[in-house]
């Protein structure tokens, strides 16, 4: 990330703490909690220090109450090197999504495709049916909310209280581990136009929002990549299944393909049972990736 970006990037992570007061950090209040000036803060946010300290770096971040998975990316973008040179591969982003829908489509699990916002790219009916939603959730966009393709939303709105219920107690821990994920996954784009209205967006849910500030907490700092889903299908039964992923990386960010795996025989059973009968035979592609023009609506 070049120094510009990596300002930015700052000024958005201090602007997303909130005070008792109700208002954003200030810069003042940042340079107070680093044992900085003012005007040095301005420097960074600004992208005009020429070098910066790794003993900043680690004020900064303890200062803007980051995750051990937000400070690793964090101290890595400070390099000052634009996104754009990391990857070496120079094909077109759409070619490796077709790759992936490749993949998706030769399943004989439940999967779908993500973006780094944690947008839902594709997925397969095995999907709609492990988590016991309606297609035309994610079929016609028909919401002027840009978190209608989000997989956070399927884990905090409310209208989907009912998943969270078959889930019981252990939905606690999943929506933890979710939303630390989703920090890490989407950190980079923190400062983007995009993000901070899918930021505005989720925040409209109330779970979601105290999830997102309650993983801050340096008692619960852990991130765990892969987290087991136990809960009771409306139709299926009980399943205790854990999702894996593949990782893309293209010019327009990452693509992950998650899929989702049998824990016990019985669950695999179903799992069988559920892909034999329709479950891998339709692939859904959602938003227009990369462009996703629904942001701008």
């Amino acid at each position: 990330m070049d120094r510009k970006s990596f300002g930015q990037l700052i000024t958005a992570l201090r602007k997303e703490l909130i005070g008792l007061e109700g208002n954003s950090m200030t810069q003042k209040e940042l340079a107070d909690l680093c044992n900085l000036t003012r005007m040095q803060i301005g420097y960074l946010e600004r992208g005009t220090a020429k070098v910066i300290e790794p003993d900043t770096l680690i004020k900064l971040a303890k200062a803007l109450q980051l995750t051990s998975g937000e400070r690793e990316i964090f101290f890595a973008s400070a390099s000052g090197i634009k996104p754009s040179h990391i990857s070496i591969d120079e094909s077109y982003p759409k070619v490796v999504l077709s790759k992936m829908y490749r993949f998706l489509e030769s399943l004989q699990l439940p999967a779908f495709i993500g973006d780094s916002y944690g947008d839902v790219v594709a997925l397969n009916y095995g999907m709609f049916l492990i988590y016991d939603i309606d297609a035309i959730v994610f079929q016609s966009h028909n919401s002027n909310w840009v978190d209608t393709f989000n997989i956070m939303r399927l884990v905090f709105a409310p209208e989907f209280e009912q998943q969270r219920q078959n889930m019981g107690n252990d939905w606690y821990q999943f929506a933890y581990n979710s939303m630390m994920i989703f920090r890490v996954l989407t950190f980079k784009h923190r400062a983007e136009k995009n993000f901070i209205r899918l930021l505005k967006s989720l925040y409209r849910h109330p779970k979601f929002k105290l999830t997102w500030n309650l993983v801050t907490y340096r008692e619960q700092d852990h991130l765990i990549d892969n987290h087991p889903m136990r809960f009771i299908h409306s139709s299926l039964g009980p399943l205790y299944c854990i999702p894996s992923n593949i990782t893309a990386l293209t010019r327009e960010g990452i693509l992950k393909l998650y899929i989702f795996s049998a824990l016990d025989t019985g669950t695999h059973n179903r799992l069988e049972y559920l892909m034999k009968n329709g479950g891998k035979t339709t692939t859904y592609v959602l938003p227009d990736w990369p462009t996703k023009s629904f942001y701008e609506n």
